[in-house]
């Protein structure tokens, strides 16, 4: 009893101190584990060896990483509970970003679900974009580097703006990633859709084509607003326009 007693006198100076909660258990537990899983492929749809994946907690100090396993399991020990962003990065792959993940206390580990699948960085380059328009739609005939086939197909995002420096960091609205699978990839945006993306008829709206692997590691940036593209092969030709039927 008198041990006892002695112990809750320090832990609450400690709290008086250092501001905890003495109400709180002297052993509460405040961290736990984060665990999960990686699947890396290359730029299209063959995966690869999942290792060697540095998963990090952006901000953490002093700093919380760890390596994948060969299995592309990972394990963040002890971390206090909170929301973190967490980064994904390895040699040759754009870094990818999971933000706002909830550690919380629920009595276990907390699990990244679903699992990041993570690609290559893009080889392909834009060697040519014709845009050609009509009264019903607008057409962007658009060539690349490697050659794609049907075997081995590219990837490409467009990015669209009223201002004719459209980029992949200066644009209003952009489109999934498409699959390539010859030369030129014809790409047909009707009026509906170009409506749906805020262009109206009239609008002159500029385009700008970039190569992207079918796992693009796209992520909200929170800082700008902005959706983020860390596989996109930056190397391609000037933007076209069109006019908005």
């Amino acid at each position: 009893m008198y041990t006892r007693s002695i112990k809750f006198l320090l832990f609450t100076i400690t709290c008086l101190v250092m501001g905890c909660n003495p109400d709180e258990p002297a052993d509460a537990v405040t961290s736990a584990d984060i665990i999960g899983s990686v699947n890396l492929y290359d730029e299209g749809t063959n995966q690869l060896a999942n290792d060697s994946v540095l998963v990090t907690i952006e901000g953490s100090n002093p700093l919380k990483s760890t390596i994948t396993a060969a299995d592309g399991s990972f394990v963040l020990s002890g971390i206090s509970f909170g929301t973190y962003t967490i980064s994904f990065a390895r040699s040759g792959f754009g870094t990818y970003k999971r933000v706002g993940v909830l550690h919380s206390n629920t009595g276990g580990s907390t699990t990244i679900n679903p699992s990041p699948s993570i690609g290559q960085v893009s080889s392909t380059t834009i060697t040519g974009v014709v845009s050609n328009f009509s009264d019903k739609s607008a057409l962007l005939a658009i060539e690349t580097s490697p050659t794609p086939t049907s075997e081995v197909p590219r990837y490409i995002r467009v990015f669209f703006s009223k201002n004719a420096n459209v980029s992949f960091y200066n644009y209003s609205k952009y489109t999934d990633v498409y699959k390539h699978p010859s030369n030129p990839a014809n790409l047909e945006l009707g009026i509906k859709a170009l409506n749906n993306m805020g262009f109206n008829t009239g609008d002159t709206v500029f385009a700008r084509v970039y190569g992207d692997s079918f796992w693009s590691n796209d992520y909200d940036n929170i800082a700008t607003g902005k959706r983020e593209f860390p596989n996109l092969n930056s190397t391609t030709v000037g933007a076209v326009y069109f006019v908005v039927p």
